[in-house]
């Protein structure tokens, strides 16, 4: 799934990415917010290859803003075309399936 999803988020699209993350959250981040989030990002330029994902994290009794749910953290190692970035990508389980939660993305590139 990770795999399947972080070909689309790198696209920097926030509609696109936005049809992937979990309704209830995706409805808590301003569209402006959002927006600026991913141009941010988008200054990792394109997708170049990313490396298997590294199980972090699972909370099974954590509190969500819907409630207690289980969020699984993985932390995937990312190559765009502008530099190197460590994606940290959470997923929602819900009834046998997995969801976009949240994810963040960590490179030198974005503190210039």
């Amino acid at each position: 799934y990770i795999k399947k999803i972080i070909p689309i988020v790198s696209t920097w699209e926030p509609k696109a990415i936005r049809e992937l993350m979990v309704a209830e959250v995706s409805a808590e981040i301003s569209e402006d917010k959002f927006a600026q989030t991913m141009a941010s990002f988008s200054k990792l330029g394109a997708l170049q290859s990313i490396e298997e994902p590294n199980f972090e994290d699972v909370d099974s009794g954590g509190k969500t803003v819907i409630g207690m749910q289980t969020i699984i953290e993985y932390k995937v190692d990312a190559k765009y075309e502008n530099g190197e970035a460590v994606i940290t990508i959470k997923l929602l389980y819900r009834d046998g399936v997995l969801e976009l939660y949240s994810f963040n993305l960590g490179s030198e590139i974005l503190l210039k």
